[in-house]
């Protein structure tokens, strides 16, 4: 809980920092967007009370949205942008962008790019109802607004190809599996029940196990090496949740037990193995190169040429990796201390904003600074950190 609070903190503090340091785009200071500047939006999901307005937003002040190929021909100077010209780009791939988002994409005509799992991304067991389900009277409202913590969370490859051939969602990659890595032994917490209806699903292995340790970790595409704990760590703290069934998690004393378990292993060095560069680099070009081949393969004729970094974060390996196996452009969040990308900046250091400031862009219905911040800060404080292990 301290390790929360601080990185609370410190969040809430970056975000002062950057904002009296000018490293926001123009129009966030109300100044207008300035000739050269398109804003590049990040979000994740399509927040039920958020996305509509949104777009109403757009559409009403006459703003228009960009392909991610679009936007790099306006970078590249090869396309002259239309007036007003936003990008939004929403990362991982939430289910709700089919609940919810999708049938208010096709109300409004306009256009977004989503940054792919490939693969976490399942195939169809079953249709999943949208908003005009809802409308119907063919399901219950949870079985459209509670999609991203149910037990299929992500898009299915039907639903993708769906919105594919709309021609409003551009779809591109996010790294394969979204991983991180182990950089230490070093004991965060374990996977219970509460992380598998998050967010903080992308902070555990994939298939992840009850009772499996998690330890601190870091992006698989940044530089640093994966080590790996002994296994019998994990199979232990696994077996011991799956002997007492169901009822573990539900014991107030359930961590303890499981640092009980993991304690009682003496690691030395020779039990750790650190991955070499060859294995570094081959770990990385299967993320970047498996997630592009795996999106055209479910999307015939679809090109994916652009990468959004998870957590942001892109080592030397893997910017040079992702322009070996075809990638024309990378997306992060902040870039060289700023939130905005110049006229023919460095393709693979497109910067993006985050949504809190959507409501800065000029036109009728712009909201207040000081209305924004306060929003930001009350969602801080009651969500937390979204990061568990580094």
């Amino acid at each position: 809980m301290t390790g929360r609070i601080a990185k609370n903190l410190a969040e809430i503090s970056s975000t002062a920092l950057d904002l009296a340091g000018g490293r926001y785009p123009s129009f966030v200071y109300g100044v207008g967007i300035r000739p050269g500047q398109i804003p590049v939006f990040c979000f994740h999901s399509a927040e039920p009370d958020l996305f509509e307005p949104r777009l109403a937003f757009l559409a009403e002040n006459g703003y228009a949205t960009l392909t991610a190929d679009e936007y790099l021909s306006v970078m590249r100077g090869e396309m002259t942008p239309p007036p007003r010209a936003v990008v939004l780009t929403f990362d991982d791939g939430w289910g709700s962008l089919w609940s919810i988002g999708y049938p208010i994409l096709r109300k409004y005509g306009l256009k977004i790019v989503v940054f792919l799992i490939p693969g976490r991304i399942e195939r169809r067991r079953e249709y999943l109802p949208n908003l005009p389900d809802l409308e119907d009277g063919k399901c219950a409202p949870q079985d459209v607004f509670g999609r991203d913590s149910s037990e299929h969370p992500l898009l299915t490859w039907e639903e993708i190809a769906e919105m594919h051939e709309s021609g409003l969602v551009d779809f591109q990659s996010h790294s394969y599996s979204h991983s991180l890595i182990a950089r230490s032994p070093r004991i965060v917490d374990f996977v219970n029940p509460g992380m598998l209806r998050s967010c903080n699903l992308l902070e555990l292995p994939h298939r992840a196990r009850l009772g499996e340790p998690l330890y601190e970790s870091a992006p698989r595409l940044s530089d640093v090496r994966q080590v790996t704990p002994p296994a019998r760590i994990r199979e232990e703290c696994v077996s011991v949740v799956e002997a007492h069934g169901d009822g573990f998690f539900d014991a107030p004393d359930w961590r303890s037990k499981l640092w009980e378990v993991a304690q009682r292993h003496v690691i030395k060095a020779d039990d750790l193995h650190v991955e070499s560069q060859v294995e570094h680099s081959s770990a990385v070009w299967t993320e970047l190169f498996g997630s592009r081949r795996l999106i055209e393969e479910h999307l015939p004729g679809k090109e994916v040429c652009h990468i959004c970094y998870p957590w942001h974060v892109a080592g030397r390996t893997a910017l040079k990796t992702a322009q070996e196996v075809g990638y024309r452009a990378g997306f992060m969040g902040k870039v060289d201390g700023r939130y905005y990308n110049r006229s023919c900046s460095e393709p693979f250091h497109a910067a993006r904003i985050g949504g809190d400031f959507f409501f800065r862009l000029p036109g009728k219905g712009r909201a207040p600074m000081m209305r924004l911040l306060l929003g930001k800060l009350a969602r801080r404080v009651r969500q937390g950190s979204p990061y568990l292990t580094h």
